[in-house]
Order: C-alpha cells, then structure tokens, then sequence
C-alpha cells in the first residue's frame, strides 16, 4: 500500500493542506479514561444547530448535541480544539493576515 501525501490538489491551482493534529492530539487510551461535561453553544447560520460529529481518535464517534449538556472523553475535547478555520485577512496596510478561528463554541462545565 502506498503512503498518502499530507497536500492533495482538489481543483486545478488550488491546494488543501490537510491538518492531521487533531488525531495526534485525541489521546491514547490511557487519556480517554476522564470524562468530562461540556455544552457545545448553538448559533444562528445555515448549520442550524444541527448536531456535532466528532470522532477521539480511537474510532469511537459522538454526536452531540448543541446547546445541551453532555458528557465526552477528554479526546473528544482534545479534538473540538483543534477544529479551526484559518481565514486569511486584508489589513489596512494591504497586507494578508493568516488566523485561526474557533469552528464550535463550547464550554468544559468540569469533570464527570
């Protein structure tokens, strides 16, 4: 089997560079043992408050919830972190500016 490379070309000219840290960053099993409450925040766009799916890097899957009390593996809050859009910014000098926004608004209540 051959080995993926981390840039594939989706469309002519444009490139994805896809970001594998949030899996390193889940946690081995051994991490996953803590659990913990969390509120995912709901908003208003075109997702509608739809659930979110997360994957903690051991094949497990969730679907939680958004604005409703629910009870993850540290892996899961591991990966929510690392969920970012990174947009790129005009600056008044005419500059571009590269920063990382948050995808999901949530809050850690404390451990389960």
């Amino acid at each position: 089997m051959s080995e993926i490379e981390p840039t594939v070309e989706a469309k002519k000219n444009v490139r994805f560079q896809i970001d594998e840290s949030a899996n390193k960053n889940a946690g081995s099993s051994k991490d996953n043992t803590k659990e913990y409450w969390i509120v995912i925040d709901e908003q208003d766009n075109t997702d509608k408050n739809n659930n979110v799916f997360v994957t903690d890097g051991q094949s497990r899957h969730f679907s939680i919830p958004r604005g409703v009390k629910s009870k993850v593996p540290e892996g899961v809050i591991n990966v929510l972190r690392e969920c970012v859009y990174n947009i790129e910014e005009p600056t008044e000098s005419g500059e571009t500016k590269k920063r990382s926004v948050p995808r999901y608004s949530f809050r850690v209540i404390g451990e389960a």
